[in-house]
Formats: structure tokens, C-alpha cells, sequence
């Protein structure tokens, strides 16, 4: 498998360094790699016919050398009045004949290169090695110089044949049929000639049918193509499925999940435009009304303290911005970029530690109750901090003075279990589901904020892949936060 995938990969790099972009066509790559290999193939099979034809074309000719020879080792003992080598040609003649009730077509041989057409034959003495006999167009050297069997000789004029000779010491004759040799090579191309044309033709028509299949196939991608090119900016619903191929449908399916993507990204931006349009437009326009006030005033310390309230609307401003980029980015990321193997047990006292002296200010008691030994997850630790940042900030914020805020830590078989549990007034449990949306702020709710911290505490929780939810503390009143982070292997 792995020499599978090395030499994949090898062709396609071949592909790429030798034609570069040229290859962006699936449909000139499937034709010319299809063709290609379809061509490939008919010459092998040319050859293999080739060779196979030649084959049975060589057995062929020595059966008919065989033969022609018995037969005339059969009738070389008849004594009539007339030549031996008239009788002989009678024979071959006869011979001939026989074959003249044959279908035409059936036999590849009976055409002008049949081999009884152009076969010769020599009778010689065995004792005197002298020529008795041989037919018309025979030549008078000796067509073979060995006793028994095939042989390829060449003559003195520069012709070469192809014999079979047949000995018979009782009759004291060697019997020595011949075909010449240029006559094979002539059977044997005109058979090469014939494979050709035919497989050719194959070639042809099989080529045809691969570009009519490769049209049809290619059509599901052609359709996509045309209905994406097609659609407008804003037009992102999903592309129908039906009829695509098992091949490029995890294409189509990811194409529906962009679009999905998409969709949500750029209804994240309405969202984001409407909510900092909504949010902004009343500090700006307050800050702008005491902008218009402090150039009126004449007043050194009254418009000190207005300057004072400018630079709180502008921080406040500030924050908001902070905090709506925050949440933007966050909503649109899918995961994180660089996780971390760290600890959840450390960075969680390095977070309480920090925000000890606020919670002393106001008069509050933090208590941190986690297990001794360390809590490893995967993670990213500026987001987990900006976490605990918040969710620790807003039960100092909302707890009132001389009370307490809790944060537990604890380890499951399956989960780790984050909890921040405070003293104050709670938020009615209908109310629970709304408290990670924008802007959210309970009625009456004089601290101060955005309204985002929990948007993004939840985001950053999604990108943990840990479920966040807000409840009832069991023993006390408030409102308690809990996170459970999966466990997870170390990355």
C-alpha cells in the first residue's frame, strides 16, 4: 500500500514538473492517459498476436512440408511408363486439386502466398548422392544437408530456403520438399498486416466509446461548475446532491459546508455591524454632548470633572470595541491554531492570584480548592486566561460585600470540571439561557460591562470543545458557572 501511494505520488509530480498548469483539464488528462494506455495495450497485443500468428503460420508450413513429403516417398517406387518426376508433378498437382472444393476464405493459405502453390520438391540417390528427380521450378543444389528434418539453406545464387528432407534406405532415396524462405516472411507480414488493420479498427472504436463515457461521467462536474459559476455573492444555499457521483461528492459536500460557512460568517458581520452600531451610538452621542458642553464651559474644575467623564466614555468606548473584535474573531474561528499540552490546575491559581486584590477591595473572601497534583488539557493558554479572566471578574463584580467567591477544580475518568460560585443576587433560572447572548444585562444591573464577557467565555469554551452552562448553586445562593473540559490525548 505504501508503494502504492509513493508511486501515485511520484506520477503525479512527474505530471506536474513536465506539463505544469497544462494538466488543469481532468478531461484532456483522463482522454490522453486513456488513450494513451488503450494504445499501449493494442501494440502489445499486436505483437503478442504477431507472435502467435508466426507460430501457428510456422506449424503450418511443416505440416504441409511433412506431408508433401510422404506423399512422395509413398509413390516414388511406382514403375510406369512414363518419368518419375512426371508422376511426381502429377501428384502435386492432384494434390492441388484436392483442395479446389474448399469454401473460399476458410483456409488463410489459399490465397496467392498458399504454400503448395510455390512448393518444390528433389529426389536424390542415397548411394550415389546423385539427383534422380525434382520439379519444374526446383533448383538443381540440394535444398537440405542433413538426413532427416527441417533446415534452413542458402544457395549459391543468394536464395534461401525453408526444407524438409525424408530418407528411405529401403528405396535408397532422399525425398526433399522446399518452400522459399522470402515466402514465410510474406505470409507471416501479410498476418502482421491483417492484426494491425484489426486491431486498429478496435483502437477506433473503442476510443469513440472512452470519449463518449468520459463525457458522460464528467457531466455531474460540468453541472456543478455551471450552477456555481452561475450564483451571486450572497446566493449560498447548499448545491443539490442528487445524481453527483460517490467520487466528487465529499467535493460537493464541502462546497455546502463553505457555503454554510459562509452564510454564518457573513450573517456574524450583519450581527456584529447592528450590535456596535446599537451599542456605540449612545456613549458616542454622550461623549459628543459633553465634548459640546466642556467648550462652553467656563468653569476650570466643572470642566475637569466633564473631561473626566469623557475619558470614561471613551475607555468604555474602547472596551466595547475590545470586546465586539474579541467576540468576532472568535465566532469565526473553527479551531484552535496552536494547542498546547499545559496545566489547568496552575494557570487557574495564577488566575485567582491576580485577581485576589480585587476581590480584597471589595471586601471579599476567593478560595481556590483543587487537587494537589497537576491537570493537564489541551489548549491555548491566552484564551483559557481571558476565561477564567472573566467568569472569576464577573463573581467579584456581582458578589456583594463581606461575602465569598468559590473556584473548584476537579478531575473526572472522563472530564475536568471548572466551577466559580458566587454570593450574590443570581439570575432567575429562565434567564440562564440568556445569559451567554450579546449584550445581555438583567434588568436593574448597576455594575458595570459590556454585556460580552460571557459571549466570549462561551466561544472559547466551543473552541476547547467543553460545554458551558449557568445554575443554581446547591448550597448557597448566587450564581454558579461550570465547565467541563474533555479529556484529551496529549497533542
Amino acid at each position: 500500500m505504501k508503494r502504492w501511494i509513493n508511486f501515485k505520488k511520484t506520477l503525479s509530480n512527474y505530471y506536474f514538473k513536465k506539463y505544469g498548469n497544462r494538466v488543469s483539464s481532468l478531461r484532456r488528462f483522463l482522454l490522453v492517459s486513456i488513450l494513451s494506455s488503450l494504445f499501449l495495450a493494442i501494440i502489445i497485443l499486436v505483437f503478442i498476436n504477431y507472435l502467435q500468428l508466426s507460430f501457428q503460420n510456422q506449424r503450418v508450413l511443416q505440416s504441409e512440408l511433412v506431408n508433401a513429403a510422404r506423399v512422395f516417398n509413398a509413390f516414388s517406387g511406382i514403375n510406369l511408363n512414363r518419368p518419375a518426376h512426371k508422376i511426381a508433378s502429377d501428384l502435386l498437382d492432384q494434390s492441388n486439386q484436392s483442395n479446389s472444393n474448399e469454401v473460399p476464405g476458410m483456409n488463410i493459405y489459399d490465397n496467392d502466398l498458399n504454400y503448395r502453390n510455390k512448393m518444390v520438391f528433389q529426389i536424390w540417390n542415397l548411394s550415389s548422392n546423385q539427383l534422380m528427380t525434382k520439379s519444374i521450378n526446383a533448383p538443381i543444389e540440394r535444398l537440405s544437408n542433413t538426413n532427416m528434418g527441417f533446415a534452413n539453406i542458402a544457395l549459391s545464387d543468394g536464395s534461401t530456403w525453408y526444407s524438409f528432407s525424408l530418407s528411405n534406405q529401403n528405396k535408397n532415396i532422399r525425398v526433399i520438399v522446399a518452400v522459399p524462405q522470402k515466402l514465410e516472411s510474406a505470409v507471416n507480414f501479410s498476418l502482421f498486416i491483417h492484426a494491425c488493420i484489426f486491431f486498429g479498427l478496435v483502437f477506433i472504436a473503442v476510443g469513440l466509446l472512452l470519449v463518449l463515457l468520459i463525457q458522460i461521467a464528467l457531466g455531474p462536474i460540468e453541472r456543478v461548475t455551471n450552477e456555481i459559476s452561475e450564483r451571486g455573492p450572497y446566493h449560498l444555499s447548499p448545491i443539490d446532491t442528487q445524481g453527483i457521483p460517490i467520487e466528487i461528492s465529499p467535493l460537493v459536500i464541502a462546497l455546502n459546508r463553505l457555503f454554510q460557512q459562509l452564510s454564518e460568517a457573513i450573517a456574524r458581520e450583519k450581527q456584529f455591524t447592528t450590535d456596535a452600531a446599537h451599542e456605540l451610538r449612545t456613549p458616542l452621542a454622550a461623549v459628543k454632548t459633553q465634548v459640546e458642553v466642556v467648550l462652553r464651559e467656563k468653569d476650570e474644575q466643572q470642566r475637569d470633572k466633564i473631561l473626566s467623564k469623557i475619558l470614561i466614555g471613551t475607555n468604555r468606548i474602547a472596551h466595547i470595541v475590545d470586546q465586539l473584535l474579541t467576540l468576532s474573531r472568535l465566532e469565526s474561528t473553527l479551531k484552535l491554531a496552536h494547542p498546547s499540552y499545559l496545566d489547568l490546575n496552575k494557570l487557574t491559581t495564577k488566575m485567582v492570584a491576580e485577581l485576589a486584590p480585587l476581590a480584597i477591595e471589595k471586601q471579599l473572601e476567593i478560595e481556590l480548592f483543587s487537587p494537589d497534583s497537576e491537570i493537564f488539557i489541551n489548549g491555548d493558554d491566552n484564551l483559557l486566561s481571558v476565561l477564567l479572566r472573566n467568569l472569576i471578574d464577573n463573581a467579584i463584580r456581582y458578589t456583594p460585600a463581606h461575602s465569598k467567591v468559590l473556584v473548584l477544580l476537579s478531575e473526572t475518568e472522563r472530564s475536568i470540571c471548572l466551577q466559580i460560585i458566587d454570593n450574590g443576587p443570581g439570575i432567575p433560572e429562565e434567564l440562564h439561557h440568556r445569559l451567554f447572548g450579546r449584550f445581555f444585562r438583567q434588568v436593574g444591573n448597576q455594575a458595570e460591562g459590556s454585556g460580552l464577557g460571557l459571549s466570549i467565555t462561551k466561544e472559547i469554551a466551543r473552541l476547547h470543545h467543553a460545554s458551558i452552562q449557568a445554575k443554581k448553586p446547591e448550597y448557597s445562593c448566587g450564581l454558579e458557572m461550570r465547565i467541563d473540559f474533555p479529556k484529551q490525548p496529549k497533542l
